[in-house]
């Protein structure tokens, strides 16, 4: 992950890419842990969130 990289820009490509990994979602929660993270980015975050539970982005790679 670059050191740069917004939550917003990471969320942007999980929507464009319908596809959530746990790659990406630990990449997510090392910028929520640092704290690097602004309104803008936390609404991106609340747009992830909708597309996950209304199924237009798909969690894949998860093992039960």
């Amino acid at each position: 992950m670059e050191d740069n990289m917004r939550l917003k820009t990471i969320v942007e490509q999980v929507i464009s890419a319908k596809t959530l990994t746990p790659s990406v979602e630990n990449e997510i929660n090392h910028l929520l842990w640092s704290k690097e993270f602004d309104t803008v980015d936390m609404e991106a975050l609340s747009k992830l969130i909708d597309v996950l539970l209304n199924g237009t982005v798909n969690c894949v790679g998860y093992t039960d």
